[in-house]
């Protein structure tokens, strides 16, 4: 699993309160310079993670390696303070009567003065926030503080920065400008970077590597496409993106004369689909497959209709909840906006699967 290039190694980890399981032999490992992310819903352990890392939380089972160096096992627990990493919390906590210069420059109070204002400067420059480096918290906006509390992160120069749900309590277009922003910053410094979140925009929009966390395990270690079209586990594939499971049957291709290579394949209401060369399935069982919002085309001219049962405007697309005739499913149709159906209206869909996803029912 890991490298002589990896910043942050974690091998075979165990963590629990008392006798409650949180996470259970996880491992991951993170390059120089790379920024991942974990992501999973409420109670599924990313906090705990975090904290392990960042040295609160001592490990039961397993190892965490910090560039080249062991900083917790069952025999090792580096104090937090000497392990070299910077945390931005998801309130900020910025000290309300300190000035922005005074706020970043408060972990480098060992340093000489001189050294220590230089290097907060930098952070400062680095977040763009030169011409409010004098004022107060309570004089910024919540992006201003969210740089803030970056600046302050990255002045002494971590070998690891840990950002726990950093831009929860920011609004939605804020955010999304935020991260790619903070990403840029990150990146530019060739800082390694750890991100826990419940939202997969976020994690999208920052991270190079993405794991899932969920049932005390790490389901899935990789890129966002890996995870969106080759999801490692039902949980993911139905966690990651929109997306409704339609049910199938698996068939024989009859275009396949001969019998000892006969291909199978998904028949469903929306079609045939051939079946993954991973997925063994026998003839006549039955499954679900994933049908994506954007798998589902508007084709005014298919025989196929679907009914409007719910929309949401997305600018240059509209989501559509779409019902099939006979069926009491609903399904998502992510169409341009210039198609403008309303509610109780019908038009005709077509699915096209590049990727088939498919589990056993």
């Amino acid at each position: 699993m890991g490298s002589k290039n990896d910043m942050l190694e974690i091998k075979q980890l165990t963590l629990s309160y008392a006798h409650q399981i949180v996470l259970e032999n996880l491992s991951i490992s993170l390059e120089q310079g790379e920024i991942a992310c974990i992501l999973g819903p409420s109670g599924c352990g990313k906090t705990t993670l975090l904290r392990a890392i960042a040295g609160f939380k001592s490990v039961q089972q397993g190892s965490i390696t910090i560039n080249g160096n062991i900083v917790s096992d069952d025999k090792t627990e580096v104090p937090v303070a000497k392990r070299r990493i910077g945390v931005v919390f998801q309130d900020f906590a910025l000290f309300p009567h300190m000035s922005v210069i005074k706020n970043v420059a408060y972990g480098l109070s060992k340093l000489p003065k001189e050294e220590a204002q230089k290097l907060a400067q930098e952070a400062i420059k680095l977040v763009g926030l030169c011409d409010e480096q004098d004022k107060f918290p309570h004089e910024l906006s919540g992006g201003q503080q969210q740089r803030v509390a970056i600046a302050r992160a990255i002045a002494p120069k971590p070998d690891l920065l840990l950002l726990d749900e950093p831009f929860s309590s920011l609004d939605p277009d804020l955010r999304e400008r935020l991260s790619a922003e903070i990403r840029s910053i990150i990146k530019k410094q060739n800082i390694t970077a750890l991100l826990i979140t419940h939202d997969q925009t976020e994690a999208f929009a920052m991270a190079d590597k993405i794991g899932v966390l969920h049932d005390h395990q790490c389901q899935q270690w990789g890129t966002a496409y890996d995870l969106y079209h080759q999801p490692a586990t039902e949980f993911i594939a139905d966690f990651v993106g929109e997306g409704v499971f339609i049910s199938a049957t698996v068939v024989a291709d009859e275009c396949e004369k001969s019998a000892s290579s006969k291909l199978l394949k998904l028949q469903t209401q929306l079609g045939h689909f051939k079946l993954p060369a991973d997925v063994t399935l026998p003839i006549g069982s039955l499954a679900k497959m994933l049908v994506r919002p954007d798998d589902l085309r508007h084709q005014d001219e298919s025989v196929l209709k679907g009914e409007v049962v719910g929309r949401s405007f997305r600018g240059a697309h509209i989501l559509y909840r779409l019902k099939l005739d006979n069926e009491n499913q609903t399904l998502l149709c992510l169409a341009p906006s210039h198609h403008d159906h309303h509610l109780g209206e019908s038009f005709g869909i077509h699915l096209e699967v590049e990727h088939v996803i498919c589990y056993p029912l």
